[in-house]
């Protein structure tokens, strides 16, 4: 079967798919079923990790912003998500008989032929690594055998794996499986930068316990070949689906680890300099956070534990919308969040990931830095101080009297 270019295969379509989960706006239901059920023979399921989740959202708790009509877009952009992402498929630990990983993805080897993973070859991977990527791994002629010494390897990336947050609710999560195989593990990883790289290293260490569980980490651009390589398939779809349990596994995963009893916190996370998309005018922001007793937390340079240890025992979490604030993955449900963000922006991936963790979702908006020459989503933006202390004021009338103080102190 002649197979189009920005065509994989999929380890499982009649298992992990209904006519109502597939969302692939390239290939239809029935082609994925036709490209793949010839490969059948080179996949196993193995076994379920998250079960398929039926998905309801509630509209956000508080919108707030400077323009009426960004709000509209936002709430019909909110109520069209709802409309059309309403289940969550599953994911399952698979076994493929021969694969071969690079650049972190994997590639079934049939054959002679290479053929992209579609669960790792999604529209959001083929808008990243390129349509034709399989044909540039073909005229590779590098490809090493991994020794595993005896181990069972099994693959853990995604096309946002360098990002702490989309590491987060898309790999970490489906760590869950390193509890459910009884041999010695060998976690295969594509290298990609010294502190993402830190971060999977400890999520391991954390998810395996006292299993014996070694981690690997190859260069992307040596082609690896596996025998019997395992994978969890996807439990989540960027940017508007999460499976519930599988976020629920990160947070008991996450409370089990806490180092230090410090609850009742109340966090404004910021984003450090270095970064785009900041607030233009914290400097009169600043008096209002304090007065309402939140301590300002800059998660850059922070462990995984570190950051499970501040957002774990939060009581509220306010904080510009970015990487650093899916960590609010670890509160517990009924911890109510405040984004903050440009106004515009309609990002439906925060909102989302609340709504699959049982917290209220508050978001305000602020006007966006017309001098800032990068896109919308990372422009530096600022929000009325008045506006913000009356947000802050209701969020905070049902809760414990305001702690201040440095974190770890």
């Amino acid at each position: 079967m002649q197979r189009q270019i920005h065509e994989g295969v999929s380890c499982a379509p009649r298992d992990l798919y209904t006519r109502e989960e597939w969302h692939d706006p390239h290939i239809t239901f029935e082609r994925i079923r036709e490209v793949s059920d010839p490969a059948r023979s080179e996949f196993g399921i193995l076994q379920p990790v998250f079960a398929r989740h039926a998905v309801a959202r509630p509209m956000p708790a508080s919108v707030a912003g400077p323009s009426p009509a960004d709000i509209d877009v936002l709430l019909s952009h909110y109520a069209d998500i709802n409309s059309r992402y309403a289940s969550s498929s599953p994911s399952s630990l698979v076994r493929i008989r021969e694969a071969v990983v690079w650049r972190n993805m994997i590639f079934l080897q049939s054959g002679d032929d290479l053929i992209p993973l579609y669960e790792n070859f999604r529209i959001i991977d083929r808008q990243e690594k390129g349509g034709d990527v399989a044909d540039k791994l073909r005229s590779r002629t590098n490809i090493q055998e991994l020794d595993s010494g005896g181990a069972a390897v099994i693959f853990y990336g995604s096309v946002g794996s360098f990002n702490y947050g989309h590491w987060l609710v898309d790999d970490f999560t489906r760590y869950a499986a390193l509890e459910r195989v009884d041999r010695p593990l060998l976690c295969l990883f594509s290298r990609l930068n010294d502190a993402i790289d830190r971060v999977r290293q400890e999520g391991v260490t954390l998810a395996a316990g006292s299993r014996a569980c070694e981690s690997r980490f190859v260069d992307p651009e040596i082609p690896v070949r596996v025998k019997d390589l395992l994978y969890v398939t996807p439990c989540s779809v960027h940017p508007f689906l999460k499976n519930p349990d599988a976020l629920a596994y990160v947070r008991d995963l996450g409370r089990r680890t806490i180092a230090s009893a410090t609850p009742g916190r109340r966090l404004f996370v910021n984003r450090a300099d270095h970064w785009p998309r900041r607030l233009t005018n914290i400097a009169d922001l600043s008096p209002i956070l304090s007065e309402h007793g939140f301590v300002e937390l800059v998660t850059d340079g922070l462990s995984l534990r570190e950051q499970i240890d501040a957002f774990a025992q939060a009581e509220i979490v306010a904080g510009i919308m970015g990487a650093s604030m899916t960590s609010t993955v670890f509160c517990p449900p009924g911890t109510p969040l405040l984004y903050l963000a440009p106004s515009g922006w309609n990002e439906p991936f925060f909102w989302d990931q609340a709504a699959m963790c049982g917290q209220p979702y508050h978001v305000m908006f602020g006007t966006p830095d017309e001098n800032d020459p990068h896109s919308l989503y990372q422009k530096s933006f600022s929000v009325d101080p008045q506006h913000l202390s009356s947000v802050l004021r209701a969020l905070t009338a049902g809760a414990p009297a305001p702690r201040t103080g440095l974190l770890g102190a």
